[in-house]
């Protein structure tokens, strides 16, 4: 199952779409990252225990990659994909069956127009997994 958060653009906003996940399947994907701000970047550690706790892979996207990966490698998985076609490519090459999250808590503008844009090319890339295939 996927959902769509691709408004959420600050580490609240993630957590609280995180926190909506309690009861869906696992194992939880999220998928992170976009453009730093510059400032404020790093996660609160109530977010990164909710991702120890919670979630089995962080799939990371856009500029903050590195970023990412240094504040929440200690606390999951995170693996660089790069873009939203690198996203697909582990989901079909893992054969994942379980929730993924996109809520990405970063804002959009170094690989999309704006948050819509971005909302509409992951429902795409979505759309075109074969998921009967997984």
């Amino acid at each position: 199952t996927c959902y769509n958060d691709a408004k959420s653009t600050n580490w609240d906003a993630t957590l609280a779409a995180l926190k909506s996940m309690a009861e869906k399947a696992v194992p939880l994907w999220l998928v992170l990252g976009g453009q730093p701000r510059g400032f404020g970047e790093e996660p609160s550690d109530e977010f990164k225990k909710y991702i120890r706790e919670n979630v089995e892979m962080v799939l990371v996207i856009g500029a903050a990659q590195s970023f990412v990966q240094k504040m929440l490698s200690h606390d999951t998985k995170v693996f660089l994909a790069e873009n939203l076609d690198g996203v697909v490519a582990k989901v079909a090459e893992e054969k994942f069956s379980g929730t993924l999250l996109f809520s990405p808590a970063f804002p959009s503008f170094d690989q999309f127009k704006n948050y819509v844009d971005r909302g509409n090319t992951f429902k795409s890339k979505i759309n075109e997994i074969d998921w009967s295939k997984l």
